[in-house]
């Protein structure tokens, strides 16, 4: 039992190692866009914002993903010191 726990952890550690990467790579591709967008001198900054506003769903999407799982792993923790304090 104590090795199917350890497995289940360590998968879900990188889970979030996943999770966390994912994120950084969404925030990374927007950001380029946004260096694209602030080198168009010519965009309005409605253009702009209308150019970003498809670049911007990922970086929410992996965004929510990553504080779903830190979400679960924060409850987790917090059961498991529960049970450790009785």
């Amino acid at each position: 039992m104590d090795k199917v726990l350890k497995i289940l952890e360590v998968a879900e550690e990188k889970l979030g190692q996943d999770e966390l990467s994912e994120y950084l790579d969404q925030v990374k591709i927007f950001r380029d866009a946004v260096d694209e967008i602030r080198e168009k001198k010519d965009l309005t900054l409605a253009e702009a914002a209308d150019q970003l506003k498809g670049k911007l769903a990922p970086v929410i999407v992996a965004r929510e993903q990553l504080m779903a799982i830190t979400a679960c792993i924060d409850i987790e923790q917090s059961a498991k010191e529960d049970s450790a304090d009785e």
